[in-house]
């Protein structure tokens, strides 16, 4: 956010005729849509309502500021649809007692949002559990020969380690492979690279490393999640276990150190 302090004073020009520096500041802050709170000292404001009747009049000289190019630049902001919201104030406290009331309005909104992403996940959770659904009835339903295989693909779509990984990981899209090759690949990518098998915590556990984008941040997956053969096997959400997937902070040993050449 941008909070502007508008006095009696001029500045300096910018390189943007006709407009001063502090001006140019608050016009690219409305260009970004950045949140702008604008106070105006009491005296420029009440003699700004004597500049819009007089404007037109040259040569008027005005008490309160020492360019008229205030109350012009004043006046576009007035223009401007939204994201304008002018304070008149005397004392730094006017100030700090108006930015404390406004604040305390966002930060409720901020709460406000928070709860409404929590319904929108649960709803888009509750959906995708509807589709999944619709998806075994009507494959059941057109072939029961095949439902089984259906059912074993629409299973592996919606597995709950994807969600689970995604989440962890902090991944924006959606995560997808079908095998432990697969993982590793798309892991790769992400700068995630298997641990041989002689290195992990425990045989219960398959372990990825990152060495470059989260240095040091080491990915768990319970072995069992793959078939023998490397192929992810199905759960359902009700069997998943989310310990099986755990990330944390890998701290590499310290190398023991060597007493220097002629020490005890």
């Amino acid at each position: 956010m941008l909070i502007a302090i508008i006095g009696g004073r001029y500045g300096s020009n910018s390189q943007a005729h006709p407009y001063s520096i502090s001006q140019m500041e608050l016009k690219k802050a409305f260009e970004l849509g950045i949140q702008v709170y604008i106070f105006v000292e009491a005296g420029v404001n009440s003699e700004y309502r004597t500049y819009l009747v007089n404007k037109a009049v040259k040569d008027i000289k005005y008490s309160f500021v020492d360019d008229v190019k205030i109350y012009q630049f004043l006046e576009e902001i007035e223009g401007l649809p939204l994201n304008n919201p002018i304070a008149p104030f005397e004392t730094a406290q006017d100030i700090t007692s108006y930015l404390r009331e406004q604040w305390a309005g966002l930060f409720q909104r901020f709460l406000q949002d928070q709860g409404r992403h929590k319904e929108t996940d649960l709803v888009q959770s509750l959906s995708a559990s509807v589709e999944t659904l619709n998806e075994l009835i009507a494959f059941v339903a057109e072939d029961r020969q095949n439902s089984n295989n259906a059912i074993q693909s629409i299973l592996l779509v919606n597995h709950p380690i994807f969600a689970d990984i995604k989440k962890k990981l902090g991944v924006s899209y959606r995560v997808f492979f079908t095998s432990r090759s697969e993982l590793t690949a798309w892991l790769s990518s992400r700068s995630y690279q298997p641990v041989p098998e002689d290195g992990w915590d425990a045989d219960s556990h398959g372990e990825w490393l990152n060495n470059k984008t989260s240095p040091n941040k080491l990915l768990k997956i319970r072995a069992s999640v793959f078939e023998k053969s490397g192929r992810l096997t199905i759960f359902s959400a009700e069997e998943w276990k989310s310990s099986w997937v755990q990330v944390s902070d890998y701290a590499p040993p310290e190398e023991p150190q060597s007493l220097e050449e002629g020490g005890s």
